[in-house]
């Protein structure tokens, strides 16, 4: 892969670099176990952010990073099924994101509502919120997602789909108790 880059975002990516490697390392062993595995997922997280290199403004700001945990997550889990593909174990045992703070509060008022979809993000696999995640927090598109997520698009409208149809029921029940 050949990717030419100006002084600037050669500077950004070393930056990004040197700000983020230790969490990305630590969340690909998280899930990997296996020093060399986490680097060589580092390496490939590393590469997918470079294609998107031009959509992070702040190196250091939190979703920066949150989008950095996500792209590794999501290599270090392909990574991981590719060596584990006779064996099945369910992703959301690889690693536990649910604690991090979900920025649904900026799509409904009512604080009852806001818990409840809380709660139900916190039920869903880690896919389909790292899915949801980048396309209402990040505003990737669903190509660059895809790609970022190593799915195809229709895998990927059927994510986001099955998120929003569990969060619009659970709206809806709530709009239903009152």
């Amino acid at each position: 892969m050949f990717i030419f880059l100006n002084d600037n975002d050669s500077n950004k990516f070393y930056e990004l670099y040197a700000v983020h490697k230790k969490t990305m390392l630590y969340i690909a062993m998280g899930i990997l176990h296996n020093k060399e595995l986490a680097e060589d997922a580092v390496h490939n997280a590393f590469e997918r952010v470079l294609k998107n290199l031009h959509k992070i403004e702040d190196v250091s700001s939190h979703k920066t990073k949150k989008f950095m945990v996500v792209i590794t997550r999501n290599v270090s889990i392909d990574i991981y099924h590719k060596l584990k593909s006779t064996e099945t174990t369910p992703i959301d045992n690889l690693y536990d994101l649910h604690n991090e703070d979900s920025k649904v509060e900026n799509i409904l008022v009512a604080s009852e509502t806001i818990n409840e979809l809380k709660k139900e993000l916190q039920k869903m696999p880690i896919i389909y919120i790292d899915a949801f995640d980048l396309k209402h927090n990040y505003d990737f598109s669903n190509k660059e997602i895809a790609e970022l997520l190593n799915i195809t698009e229709p895998t990927l409208r059927k994510r986001l789909q099955v998120i929003r149809d569990r969060l619009r029921a659970v709206m809806e029940e709530n709009n239903n108790g009152r």
